[in-house]
């Protein structure tokens, strides 16, 4: 539950660079619902995302609390989406003038090494799995 809490939160407060300065990812999630009014058909996809992996990340956590092979499989998958989502506003704001993807990256440094911390224990807990099975 604490990756979890951990991915969350940071995803949040990660930062992205974008035309006229900088802002989290809570911004880019919740504005346009707060605005009431999307212009253009694009912010919703561009909203998809990252909704899906917080909706992904919650399930994976409750759904599978007792399996723990499941829930960090899931919980990855989650935080790959959510990585995702992060990278597409990167991108869009580096087409600006003033933002820049390496900014935005050294912005959200620790929701970067959160994720490599999950693909870790993801790739750690599957190794043992792995070991275990040829042991029997």
């Amino acid at each position: 539950m604490y990756i979890a809490l951990a991915v969350l939160f940071l995803y949040l407060i990660a930062v992205v660079v974008a035309g006229h300065g900088f802002a989290p990812m809570a911004f880019f999630l919740f504005l346009p619902l707060v605005m009431g009014r999307i212009d253009s058909w694009t912010i919703p996809l561009m909203m998809a995302p990252g909704w899906i992996g917080i909706v992904g990340l919650a399930f994976a956590t409750f759904r599978f609390r007792s399996v723990p092979l499941k829930r960090i499989t899931y919980q990855f998958l989650a935080t790959i989406i959510l990585y995702l989502s992060w990278l597409v506003w990167a991108i869009i704001g580096e087409k600006d003038e003033s933002g820049t993807f390496l900014t935005s990256f050294e912005l959200s440094a620790p929701f970067q090494i959160t994720f490599l911390v999950v693909a870790g224990i993801f790739a750690f807990r599957l190794a043992t799995k792995a070991k275990a099975n040829r042991k029997h």
